[in-house]
């Protein structure tokens, strides 16, 4: 491989002028991609999600995707998400405003302008590359097989990873003509579904704590409504079965009391004998 290696670069270095070439600098003054999430508290679920939809639609907005969530009081939440032309956004942005009360809201633009001018380099020094490689293959010398193979594998390889760059060139491209938003709707006493208000409150998070624990209480109340109607539609077979589990363990415990006390009465006489014979021994040998 190193002496394949050594012998391209001769090749490359032989070819002169190809080495010399510059690529231009690429200058783009922004690239912007937008997107981010609205949050707003609305009275109606129904109608200010139809709302939503009609005033995206009039934006020519595309629906990619929606959610809603009921919680165990019957109030909804939920969010919608679109993608739309960038400079209807703030059109759009607005109307969902009127929708309700503002609750939270999160945009954010990020400029692609030196990505996408390092990927216009790239793309230039790659085709240089392909350039003098090519040049390589019909220069007319003669070429090993392996270093023949070796050449048009780098050949292909720099033509991939230009698509690739290409590709990834046209998608900022596309990012930055359409911008994507989340609305985000819920009713009053309901938790947004990823609410995060500008201004974070005490009180914010005291009301969302105690959905949380509601939840979890009504979560732990239903798993033992659950527990007692199994225990009570199964009682016939752990009832009996607990009857004779109780007898076992007092016919153990009697039988261990028998023998505590067996073991007791053995222990008394063995110590009455031992002190009689102490005191016959004593009145044997008198002092």
């Amino acid at each position: 491989m190193k002496r394949q290696l050594f012998t391209i670069l001769a090749l490359c270095a032989a070819s002169g002028p190809a080495w010399s070439q510059t690529a231009e600098p690429i200058l783009v003054h922004e690239m912007p991609i937008r997107g981010g999430n609205v949050v707003v508290k609305v009275t109606a679920f129904d109608t200010a999600r139809q709302q939503v939809l009609l005033a995206a639609g009039a934006q020519g907005a595309e629906l990619l995707a929606a959610r809603t969530l009921v919680d165990g009081k019957g109030r909804k939440h939920g969010w919608l998400k679109f993608r739309l032309v960038a400079a209807h956004l703030p059109a759009l942005l607005g109307s969902a405003q009127r929708f309700g009360k503002l609750y939270g809201e999160n945009i954010a633009t990020t400029d692609h302008a030196s990505e996408y001018e390092e990927l216009a380099r790239r793309i230039v020094r790659l085709q240089q590359h392909e350039v003098r490689l090519g040049g390589i293959l019909q220069s007319g010398r003669r070429l090993r097989g392996g270093d023949l193979l070796y050449v048009q594998e780098r050949l292909f390889r720099a033509s991939v990873d230009e698509s690739l760059l290409a590709q990834r060139r046209a998608d900022l491209e596309r990012d930055t003509q359409v911008n994507t938003v989340q609305i985000e709707l819920f009713e009053p006493g309901s938790l947004p579904p990823s609410a995060s208000p500008a201004s974070p409150s005490l009180a914010h998070g005291f009301q969302q704590a105690i959905g949380l624990a509601r939840g979890h209480l009504q979560r732990l109340l239903g798993r033992a409504a659950t527990a007692g109607a199994y225990a009570l539609i199964y009682s016939p077979l752990w009832i009996p079965a607990l009857i004779v589990a109780l007898l076992l363990l007092r016919g153990l415990w009697v039988r261990r009391r028998r023998m505590l006390g067996l073991l007791r009465a053995g222990a008394a006489q063995i110590a009455v004998f031992l002190r009689r014979a102490r005191e016959v021994q004593e009145a044997s040998n008198p002092r």
